[in-house]
């Protein structure tokens, strides 16, 4: 954000790449070559500039304003104002980016800076009323970060009381900071459904869906089946709608279009048509994995009312949001024949 030179690390994606990804796309098993064992390259992925504080990921560090209709000096003179005329944002800045090492990263260091990259991409919000999109990234890569530090036991006990002792600090001054993965997931998933609805970077169906899917990807993660459902079908009826209008200007006799917007047409035919594909697995799997969810949730229940006759125990399920098809599994009722 200012003109000061610094030195910044990122591993060298040829030499450390991951090789899956999970349900919401996080980056997972990572391999590293000769030389790069043991580091861990999303610790690396948000760069700090020790002159004036500045934070964002790797991708927008050097052009963070890229496609937004705002001068830089307009923002960097708001960041500069604040920093002189409200005692917050100094608290925020300085417990997020003071003693932040440019080199070697930990967990603690690393999640501090994914948190201030947050904080300005919020900032840059408040002014510009285009950024939703960023804002919901960034708030999943912060949820990443808690995730990865949680599956090292041996760090997060080390890190845990660090973070509270953060978050006593930072909340009074920015009470949405996210502190754990739910809290950052979730408020991915709000803000990209916010961007849906008002971003101007979101200009075709297309958007529209990839954005529903990742929505509806978090709330798998987070075990939310039925709002990953109702995300995953909104993804489906919006990507069919717009490639069934597609398909109907492509076949019209009486088209004016060119032959490069023909081609684009169909390219964005094939994409929409890739879209549905990955939609519907992911609505199967958030129907099986509902069933499984709530066969566990179910078998817990029963174990409560044992003593209860078959017909209270299903009612007692349908009272706690059993489905039907799961009750029915565990507690079939009996066929009775033509005369009873």
């Amino acid at each position: 954000m200012c003109s000061f030179s610094s030195f910044q690390v990122r591993l060298n994606p040829r030499r450390c790449w991951n090789q899956d990804l999970a349900i919401d796309l996080q980056p997972r098993n990572f391999r590293c070559l000769s030389g790069l064992e043991g580091y861990h390259p999303p610790l690396y992925d948000v760069w700090f500039c020790p002159a004036c504080q500045f934070a964002a990921d790797h991708r927008q560090f050097s052009n963070p304003l890229e496609g937004m209709f705002i001068r830089a000096d307009m923002v960097s003179g708001h960041i500069r104002e604040l920093r002189q005329r409200n005692p917050g944002f100094r608290t925020v800045i300085e417990a997020l980016g003071t003693d932040t090492d440019l080199g070697i990263q930990d967990f603690f260091r690393s999640i501090r800076l994914h948190l201030l990259s947050l904080f300005y991409v919020e900032l840059i919000e408040a002014l510009v009323k285009q950024n939703i999109v960023d804002m919901g990234r960034a708030s999943l890569r912060v949820g990443w970060i808690y995730r990865d530090l949680a599956e090292r036991p041996d760090q997060a006990s080390a890190v845990q009381p660090l973070l509270k002792n953060l978050a006593h600090t930072i909340h009074p001054h920015w009470p949405t900071a996210p502190f754990d993965e739910p809290s950052a997931l979730r408020q991915a998933s709000s803000r990209y459904m916010q961007s849906i609805e008002k971003s101007r970077l979101i200009t075709d169906a297309s958007d529209r869906v990839q954005l529903l899917q990742i929505v509806g990807r978090i709330h798998l993660r987070i075990k939310e089946y039925e709002k990953a459902a109702e995300n995953l079908r909104a993804a489906l009826a919006s990507a069919r709608e717009a490639r069934s209008r597609l398909d109907q200007e492509l076949k019209a006799k009486d088209s004016d279009d060119t032959a490069d917007q023909r081609a684009q047409k169909v390219s964005e035919v094939r994409r929409l048509t890739t879209l549905i594909d990955e939609a519907d697995r992911l609505v199967e799997l958030a129907q099986e994995e509902r069933l499984k969810n709530d066969t566990v949730k179910a078998k817990a229940l029963l174990a409560q009312v044992r003593s209860r006759s078959p017909e209270q125990q299903r009612a007692f399920l349908r009272e706690n949001g059993i489905t039907p098809r799961v009750i029915s599994a565990l507690l079939p009722e009996e066929k009775r024949g033509m005369f009873g």
